[in-house]
Formats: structure tokens, C-alpha cells, sequence
């Protein structure tokens, strides 16, 4: 079972594979065995589509992001929490708590009090308030 849980804040446009959900409120949106819900209500079958390959881009901020495994998460705003077990991280706007990733390069701008840490992959951040750490991987500050 593949699943992934999103906390957002507000209007919220999140596009999964090319398929674009607008999430209109707070709530929590749910990817499991390819279904998209929203606050427990199916919006999305993504069974159908030929690739298998899930990328996720989210306009808007998120309060947090859990992610078992994709290809890339990209996020535009701002983040509280994000977590990926693989894939590549990139968010535009300032984190205000922890981004990890299993597997996976992390691209973001200011993590103003928390940490980053993926277990294999580089790392580019403005500023980082807490601590940084890769497995293997290199640790940029742009």
C-alpha cells in the first residue's frame, strides 16, 4: 500500500503526474494505492495513467508533507514539515521546521529553526537555523 498524507493551509493547487487537484481549504489530501482523496472524499483514480513514476508539485504552502517514495516533490511556498523516504526535494520558499529524505537531493532557500538530512544525496540551502547531514552526498550553501 503506497500512501501519502499532505496538511495543507489554505487554496492549495497540487499536481500529481500531470493531474492538477485544488484543494480549496485546510485539510489533509491522501494518495493511497493511487487514489487522491481529500479530507477522506476520492477527487482522483491515478491507476489509469501509463507512467509509474509520481511526481509531485504543490503551489501554496503545506504544513506537512509525508511522502513514502517518489521521483521529485516540488513545493511552491512555504513548508512546515516535509519528509520523503526517496526522491528529490525542491521548495521555493522558507521551511520553519525539519525537511529529510531517504534518498534524494534537497533544494531549498532559508529552514529557519529545524534540519536537513537525506541519507544519500546533496544538499543546497540560503541558511539552515539547525543542523545538516548527508550520508553521502555534498553540502552546499548557495
Amino acid at each position: 500500500m503506497t500512501k501519502k498524507l499532505f496538511n495543507f493551509n489554505g487554496l492549495n493547487r497540487i499536481v500529481v503526474n500531470g493531474r492538477v487537484i485544488t484543494n480549496t481549504g485546510g485539510g489533509v489530501v491522501e494518495i493511497c494505492d493511487g487514489k487522491v482523496m481529500v479530507d477522506g472524499k476520492p477527487v482522483e483514480d491515478l491507476n489509469s495513467l501509463p507512467d509509474k513514476v509520481v511526481n509531485i508539485t504543490i503551489d501554496g504552502d503545506v504544513e506537512s508533507l509525508h511522502v513514502d517514495c517518489c521521483s521529485t516533490v516540488s513545493v511552491d511556498g512555504n513548508v512546515k514539515t516535509l519528509k520523503s523516504g526517496s526522491g528529490d526535494v525542491t521548495v521555493s520558499g522558507n521551511v520553519s521546521g525539519n525537511i529529510s529524505t531517504g534518498s534524494g537531493d534537497v533544494n531549498c532557500c532559508n529552514v529557519e529553526e529545524g534540519d536537513v538530512t537525506t541519507g544519500s544525496g546533496d544538499v543546497h540551502c540560503i541558511n539552515v537555523g539547525g543542523r545538516v547531514s548527508t550520508g553521502s552526498g555534498d553540502i552546499y550553501r548557495r
